[in-house]
């Protein structure tokens, strides 16, 4: 859309990277050259984590018209409370059994079938492994499919798409967030697991390592690798990270740079600053 309003002319242009554009889809030479062609051309763009903004440097876009600052999240809701134990109940599972949650899509760029290989092999070391995978998406067949194979049959549960209240729920009994992201800004879903004091295994992709900077956050593992992604979750859980005394580090992290009501203002105050002509 950012060529098509660039060529009308008609305004100023402010363009937005929502992350897969910038680091994914422009690797496609095609891609490429319209995205060059239009960020020459718009006024500003605001970006999400570090590692887009570098990628727009790399692309040729003047540092001055870039903003940045992730989109945030409500961090009064999504913070550290009781876990809710009948989550755990109503599947059989124990207060012992380590609960690892997944809340991205099932689509193919979330790699959700690296997650569940990486969790298979995972609970190969530790069969007291549990997975809640929430969402849904064009993957669904295969990944129902993946679930009746002898190791994870039983130990996944799958409660589709939450009300932010049930996912808070989820947050809060849970012992691990994962992801299995092909391509990440500064993830939303990273950035509510941490602010309900989560450790977080996601791949070295992206904005990640922004927010997963040492073992006090979680862990990073090898883009598509699934036997790495079982080594660090079964390093989290040998080490107690969520009884660790982390929680609130992990929070103070989001509560600095992911708050989405001071962040707001500096995308309102770039897209005035930009939009006026001056220099974001």
């Amino acid at each position: 859309m950012v060529p098509v309003a660039v060529e009308a002319d008609v305004a100023p242009v402010m363009a937005i990277s929502w992350a897969f554009d910038v680091l994914l889809e422009a690797t496609d030479p095609a891609v490429h050259h319209r995205m060059v062609q239009a960020l020459t051309r718009v006024r500003g763009i605001h970006a999400d984590c570090l590692a887009v903004r570098d990628r727009l440097t790399d692309l040729g876009l003047d540092s001055a018209r870039i903003s940045i600052a992730a989109w945030g999240i409500d961090v009064e809701l999504f913070s550290p409370g009781a876990p809710v134990t009948e989550l755990r109940l109503q599947h059989g599972w124990t207060s012992d059994d380590p609960v690892l949650l997944s809340t991205r899509s099932w689509e193919p760029l979330y790699a959700i079938d690296v997650l569940l290989d990486g969790i298979a092999r995972a609970r190969a070391v530790e069969p007291r492994i549990r997975l809640a995978l929430l969402g849904s998406g064009s993957q669904a067949p295969n990944v129902q499919a993946r679930l009746l194979a002898p190791d994870l049959c039983g130990a996944v549960v799958t409660p589709g798409w939450l009300p932010r209240e049930e996912l808070l729920g989820w947050l809060r009994t849970s012992d691990l967030y994962v992801s299995a992201s092909r391509s990440d800004g500064s993830s939303l879903s990273l950035l509510e697991a941490l602010s309900c004091g989560l450790p977080a295994v996601v791949p070295d992709v992206g904005g990640n390592p922004e927010w997963v900077r040492d073992d006090h956050h979680g862990a990073l593992f090898r883009r598509d690798d699934a036997a790495d992604l079982a080594d660090r979750i079964i390093a989290i859980i040998k080490g107690g990270a969520q009884a660790d005394g982390r929680v609130e580090e992990r929070r103070r992290t989001v509560l600095h740079r992911g708050d989405w009501r001071a962040n707001r203002k500096t995308f309102l105050a770039a897209v005035e600053s930009h939009l006026s002509g001056a220099a974001a």
